[in-house]
Parts: structure tokens; C-alpha cells; sequence
């Protein structure tokens, strides 16, 4: 029999695709973006006046925030939008203005103002992102094109650091200070090596699921994208990407099915079988544990290469200033280094205030997430494997919030997480929803 496709075939396939991708060539999207193109910016952009076209784009973009901000607020003064600034949103946006106020207490106060914009911007570009008739779709939309941007970034990381990697992958040696040799922009390293992994687990996790939901040759293509992000991971040599990518896997395998779940338990069986009973040589294991180690003694490894000493210091200064904190960026005007820890930066920019609002968010977020995956029945099994991937890769920065500062901070992490905490939240509404719709359905019926 010939299939006859006509111009209505045509015309569906087109409103199809330009329901889920139309929205990205919009003024929303330009705005999203703008913030992505002015992360590893800032105030110090302003210090002197540009001497060249680099200088002139740096500063340029590093002022991206205030426009986003600005327009952000024109339009939500001037349109009527669903308010998705609920949930575990609205935590985090309590933490920032919170954050915001304290400015008035930072020794830079114009250097943490700029930088409680910057977080705030985001709040608004989502806000005007999801301002549409489908606000669920369209944060799924905006999750997907963050993902898209994560694996674009990191492929032009890649590519510049492409002359140093590749040494380093032949001698089979570590990558862990190859920030210190590829280029810098504006005197700035492009990317520490864990915030190329963090990139990199974006893909690697997306890949993780989709893997076991896939055949032929997308399945061998999802296959080697994995592998490559882990394997990049795993070169990185940053031991908060290491073990949050491990948990993210295990963490998504709960929910990929029986038999994937039969294959990770016998999987994780036989390796610990073969570890038991020295199949895997001791000098393979002690040289993998000496990479983790990276060098650095049993001390070093257990302060986390000097982080306990720092969280000390950080956790005194913001004591100091419990029910108000230091605003934006306090652990690198007061203790002169980066705290490395999300919850002690919430702390020390907010006080108690934020950090228990923004702590809120983050447990709300995972609440979600359990409840709809125990409780509702998704019908749809795309969206329901776009949950499982949001799961994990907020698994993965939950785990690295622990060593790494993740949503605290206007950086590649909160972009990322952000709207995934609105996505659950609309997800889970709109689940509720349906299944109260469904109840009175069956009671008028009966």
C-alpha cells in the first residue's frame, strides 16, 4: 500500500515541530541566552577602559544582567503572565532578595550589588520565558535548550583546550590543572577542570538515560556520547564531579525500569564479587585510588584539599552576621577565597534567613520529584524519561553542592538548576490536577 502524505500531513508536522522549538527564536530566548554569554564576567570588567575588540565585548557582555533586568521587569509590568515564581522557585528567589538587602552590609557593596542582579536577572528571563498559554511545555522547552547550551559550551571548551588534552589523554596523565594552560579570556582561565566535568555531566547523564531507551544506531550514538562525558569526567580528575556523576547513574537507574534495575543490582554485584576476590589486580585499584587522590596525602584528601579549613573560616564570618549575612561574593571580600560549599555561601551572603529559604527550595524541589514519581502516573513516556534526566542531572549538582558552590550563586549551575525546580513544580501541578479532575470524573459518574 502507498503511503500518501499531504499538505495537512505537512502543516501538522510543522506545527508540531514549531510548538517545541518555535519559542527558542524569540525575545524570551535572547534574553536567556544573554545571561548564559555573560557568565565568567564581572564587575572587574569596569576597572579600566577596553583597549581592543575583546575588551570592548567583555565589558559589553558583563553588563548583560542590568539589560536583562530591565526588560524582564518592563515586560511583566506591561504584559499579564502566569505567576511560576512558586514552589521551590519562590525559595530561591527569597534567598536572592535577601541576599539583594544584605548588599547594604558587604565591604564591596557595589561589586555584590552587581552580582545580586545578576541572580535575580535570572528569575525574571525565566519568568518572561515561561510567560506563555503552556507554561509545563514551554519549561521543558527551556530545560532542553539549556542542555543544548551546556553541551555547545562544552564542546568550545574542548576545542580551545583540544592541544592540551590530547597529551594528556595519550600519556594517559591527569587533567586536573589544564585551566592553568589553556588560554585565558580577559586574564581569566576559560574553565577550572571541574567546571569543564560539570559541563560535561549535562550530556553525560542525558546520554545515561537515554541509552536504555534507544536502538540501532541511536542507541551506539548515545552509547559514545556517554562514554566520552565520563570519560572526560574521569580526566577532569575533579572528585565532585567523580562522585556526583556516580550517584546521578546509580540515582536515575531506580527509575529506568525492571530490567535496568536487574542489570545495575548484577552489574554492581559482580564488580564488588570481583573486588572481593582480587579479580581486579590490587595495583589496578591502589593506581585508580592514587588518581583520586591526585597526589595529595590521606590529610589532604580528607580536609578536601584544604576545604574543611575554609568552611571554618566561612562559617565564623557569617556568624558574625547570622540574621542579615554580607551580600554577594562575602567569602571572596572577607575570608579572600572561594568557600566551596553551597549551603556556607548561601549562609554568609543571607544569613539564616536565606539559607533556610534557600535549603527550603532545594528539599521542596526533591519532594516533588518523589511524589511524582511514586505517586502519578505519567501516560506521556518522552516526558517521563525528560523527568528522569532532570532528576539526575539535579542529583549530580546536589552532590556537588557539597564540595562546589551550585544555585547559590549566579554561575553555569544555577542556570541549569533553576529551571529544573520550576519544571518539577508545574509538572507536579499540573499531575495534581488532572488526577482531582479524574476524581470528580468518577464521582459524578457514580
Amino acid at each position: 500500500m502507498t503511503t500518501v502524505y499531504t499538505n495537512t500531513d505537512n502543516k501538522d508536522n510543522k506545527d508540531s515541530w514549531l510548538k517545541r522549538w518555535g519559542h527558542i527564536f524569540s525575545i524570551p530566548t535572547i534574553l536567556w541566552l544573554m545571561l548564559w554569554f555573560s557568565i565568567n564576567s564581572g564587575p572587574g570588567a569596569f576597572d579600566r577602559e577596553p583597549l581592543d575588540l575583546i575588551e570592548w565585548l567583555h565589558a559589553i557582555r558583563s553588563n548583560f544582567q542590568y539589560v536583562v533586568a530591565l526588560i524582564g521587569l518592563i515586560y511583566l509590568a506591561t504584559k499579564h503572565s502566569p505567576n511560576i515564581l512558586s514552589g521551590p522557585v519562590r525559595m530561591w528567589l527569597i534567598y536572592g532578595l535577601t541576599g539583594l538587602l544584605a548588599t547594604a552590609a558587604s565591604p564591596e557593596p557595589m561589586d555584590a550589588f552587581y552580582w545580586a542582579v545578576a541572580y535575580l536577572a535570572v528569575f525574571l528571563a525565566m519568568r518572561v520565558y515561561l510567560s506563555t498559554s503552556e507554561p509545563l511545555d514551554t519549561a521543558e522547552q527551556l530545560n532542553r535548550l539549556n542542555w543544548i547550551v551546556t553541551t555547545l559550551f562544552l564542546l568550545v571548551l574542548v576545542f580551545f583546550a583540544k592541544d592540551y588534552l590530547l597529551p594528556v589523554i595519550i600519556e594517559q596523565k591527569s587533567g586536573y590543572l589544564i585551566s592553568g594552560q589553556v588560554q585565558a579570556v580577559i586574564a581569566m582561565p576559560m574553565s577550572r577542570s571541574s567546571g569543564m566535568a560539570r559541563f560535561a555531566a549535562v550530556p553525560g547523564v542525558i546520554a545515561f538515560v537515554m541509552l536504555w531507551h534507544s536502538q540501532g544506531l541511536k542507541k551506539l550514538f548515545w552509547i559514545a556520547l556517554f562514554i566520552a562525558s565520563a570519560y572526560l569526567i574521569y580526566l577532569m580528575q575533579s572528585r565532585g564531579a567523580i562522585f556526583g556523576m556516580a550517584f546521578a547513574m546509580s540515582f536515575v537507574l531506580l527509575f529506568q525500569g525492571k530490567r535496568s534495575r536487574i542489570l545495575g543490582i548484577i552489574f554492581v554485584s559482580l564488580f564488588g564479587l570481583m573486588l572481593l576476590t582480587d579479580v581486579i589486580p590490587v595495583e589496578t585499584i591502589n593506581s585508580v585510588k592514587d588518581y583520586i587522590y591526585r597526589g595529595q596525602s590521606a590529610e589532604d584528601f580528607h580536609t578536601l584539599t584544604g576545604r574543611t579549613g575554609t568552611w571554618d573560616r566561612g562559617l565564623a564570618i557569617g556568624l558574625e552576621s547570622p540574621l542579615m549575612g554580607w551580600g554577594f561574593q562575602a567569602d571572596r571580600f572577607l575570608i579572600k577565597e572561594h568557600v566551596h560549599n553551597t549551603y556556607l555561601y548561601a549562609f554568609m551572603t543571607s544569613g539564616f534567613p536565606g539559607l533556610i529559604a534557600f535549603i527550603a527550595g532545594l528539599v521542596w524541589a526533591w519532594v516533588l520529584f518523589i511524589k511524582i514519581m511514586w505517586k502519578y502516573t505519567i501516560d506521556n513516556p518522552a516526558r517521563r524519561l525528560f523527568l528522569i534526566q532532570a532528576g539526575g542531572i539535579l542529583a549530580f549538582f546536589t552532590v556537588r553542592s557539597i564540595p562546589e558552590v551550585c544555585g547559590s550563586l549566579f554561575a553555569v549551575d544555577y542556570m541549569i538548576m533553576l529551571p529544573i525546580l520550576a519544571y518539577l513544580y508545574l509538572l507536579h501541578n499540573k499531575l495534581e490536577e488532572d488526577a482531582k479532575a479524574r476524581a470528580e470524573e468518577k464521582e459524578t459518574r457514580g
